[in-house]
């Protein structure tokens, strides 16, 4: 089964990038009113950008849509960051523990 592809183009005047607009972006194509996107984001920081997204594909008839980010970056200088890093990020990476919990995910 071939899944349609929705390329969206990212506004070009856009001032505050990380900020949350449906704005920022604009899909290429209205989508059926019952259509579930994912929505791929290749890095997490602050989420602005897909939720951003996320925002213009409702806008663009999505019913619902689910976020799929391929990493995380964590600033070590913003907020408590620092010490979650210390405190709980203490081994590799294993898909099946949450970082927060170190357990599972809620």
């Amino acid at each position: 089964m071939e899944l349609p592809e929705v390329p969206l183009s990212a506004a070009s005047d856009v001032r505050s990038p990380r900020s949350i607009s449906a704005d920022h972006f604009f899909p290429s194509q209205r989508l059926h009113s019952d259509a579930h996107v994912l929505l791929i984001d290749d890095t997490w920081t602050s989420g602005g950008h897909a939720q951003s997204c996320a925002i213009a594909l409702h806008g663009a008839g999505a019913k619902e849509v689910s976020i799929l980010t391929v990493a995380r970056w964590i600033e070590p200088t913003y907020g408590d960051n620092r010490q979650f890093i210390t405190d709980r990020l203490t081994s590799d990476f294993n898909p099946a523990l949450c970082p927060w919990t170190s357990g599972a995910c809620p």
